[in-house]
């Protein structure tokens, strides 16, 4: 079971890896930010928008190019909300299967994270298009805090997620041995990755008062996320070949 849920786990990052790659192509006007909300990601600054001001910087007007930009990230990100949740989800059942009694309960609690990460991502999704649908003169500070505290919510389900991803990583730290070097060279890397979870996740928590510093949480995260997916997968063909 845990070699398939590898190979899921890995499938579901390079299609991840692919959406982002593929909502990168599209170009904004101008590329170089920041913006006055801090933000030097347009995307993340459309999901934690302050004011109407901050919608002129970030979209424009209606018929601003930039709004349909926007537009086309936001349908691409449908893309990628099953692939993240499902691969927290798979991440959960993996670590979770371990021999602490409590571990399937700290699994259960990151599917759960990410289910709700997922919801509210799609309610994110529906306000920002509620966004740019409406005249700059339209738009009124209520729409504006409903897209910006479901944002906050999905975020705080996704730094929540990475907060017991950094105990039950460190738990389940042999699932990261490498076929050569000295033994303590697990538990070394299963340090590694969970500290790296846990900066994520209390970088992100303090993030969601300083929004600013989510961009920031979000790199940790895909750090901590490659590094385990890597040693996974090098884990998952060196455990084959000894077979």
């Amino acid at each position: 079971m845990d070699r398939r849920l590898i190979l899921l786990i890995t499938v579901l990052t390079v299609a991840i890896g692919v959406i982002v790659w593929w909502m990168g192509r599209s170009h904004f006007s101008p590329m170089e930010n920041p913006f006055s909300s801090g933000f030097s990601n347009r995307v993340l600054a459309m999901e934690l928008l302050r004011t109407t001001s901050d919608v002129q910087e970030v979209v424009g007007d209606l018929n601003d190019p930039n709004r349909e930009v926007m537009r086309g990230n936001v349908q691409k990100d449908f893309f990628f909300i099953p692939s993240y949740a499902l691969l927290f989800a798979a991440l959960g059942w993996l670590l979770g299967r371990g021999s602490y009694r409590f571990a399937i309960w700290v699994g259960a609690a990151i599917v759960v994270c990410a289910a709700g990460a997922a919801a509210f991502d799609v309610l994110e999704n529906l306000r920002i298009f509620r966004v740019l649908d409406a005249r700059l003169a339209d738009t009124t500070s209520a729409i504006v805090e409903s897209l910006r505290s479901a944002s906050l919510v999905k975020w705080a389900f996704v730094f929540f997620a990475m907060a017991l991803l950094s105990p039950i990583v460190f738990m389940r730290r042999e699932l990261f041995a490498l076929p050569i070097g000295p033994p303590r060279l697990t538990s070394v890397f299963g340090v590694i990755i969970a500290l790296a979870y846990l900066l994520a996740a209390i970088t992100g928590m303090i993030g969601l008062n300083q929004n600013t510093l989510i961009e920031k949480a979000s790199i940790f995260m895909s750090l901590a996320l490659l590094l385990t997916v890597l040693l996974l997968l090098i884990t998952f063909f060196a455990r084959g070949r000894s077979r």
